[in-house]
This record gives C-alpha cells, structure tokens and sequence, in this order.
C-alpha cells in the first residue's frame, strides 16, 4: 500500500490508481498489467468498455469520486465492478493512474461471482443496455 500512496503524491491530480496483478486460476498464475489493456488516446470510458483493464483488487480510488460515479450497482448480482468503472470512465477529466508492479494477487475459485457464466453474460447484457446511449 504504501507504494500506491506514494504514486498518488508523486502524481498529482491521480483520481485513482491500478495496479497490475498477479491472476491464479488453478496451477496457472499470471500477471495481469492493466495499463496493457488500457488506450489513453481515447475516452476512458470506451477503452474501459472495450477492454475492461480495471480489477477491483488492484485499484485505489479517491473516495470523492466514488461518491461521483455512483458506487456500485446492488442490483446487479455480477459485474457491478465492471459497471462502477464504465461510470468513473464517465466522469468528465478523471485521471486515472496505472502502476505496472504487480501489487497484490487474485485467485479464481469455483462459487466466486465471477464463475457463474450465465449470471455474468446476463448482467454484461443489462450493462450494455443501460450504456447504449452512450456507445451511439
């Protein structure tokens, strides 16, 4: 944590800060570097709907623009991650900071929200629905 804090201090202006990490599925173990998924030469919000580069246990985000973005969606039984960070991309001038060390580790388990499939496909449906809008 404390390298995180001293991005944000060294980079003045940061809205909120992603680390890369490492990903355990089974024996595989990988690192996940979100800033190479993530294009800076576009709206962030369609970078991060095209190629979601944020993983909640790998971000920092200033409390101020959670509040912005309008926390996460309860009525979403998946994906609410992945609908709070369509709403930061939203928020007009975030600055989003990245970190290529990875920082923490996350470990896919069977029963996770995530390992449902179908809930999953039906709430990325229903976040696509709510976005059209925006993605015309």
């Amino acid at each position: 944590m404390k390298r995180v804090v001293r991005y944000i201090l060294d980079n003045e202006g940061v809205d909120l800060v992603c680390h890369s990490q490492y990903d355990i599925r089974g024996p595989k173990e990988t690192i996940l570097v979100p800033l190479n998924n993530f294009n800076n030469k576009i709206n962030p919000f369609l970078s991060i709907y095209r190629e979601n580069s944020l993983h909640t246990s790998a971000l920092t985000v200033k409390k101020s623009i959670l509040y912005q973005a309008g926390l996460f969606d309860n009525r979403l039984p998946s994906a609410q991650d992945y609908d709070l960070w369509l709403c930061l991309g939203m928020i007009n001038n975030v600055k989003m900071g990245f970190m290529e060390d990875p920082l923490s580790t996350h470990i896919n388990r069977e029963g996770n929200i995530s390992s449902n499939v179908e809930r999953r496909l039906q709430c990325m449906l229903e976040i696509s629905r709510k976005y059209y809008a925006e993605l015309k």
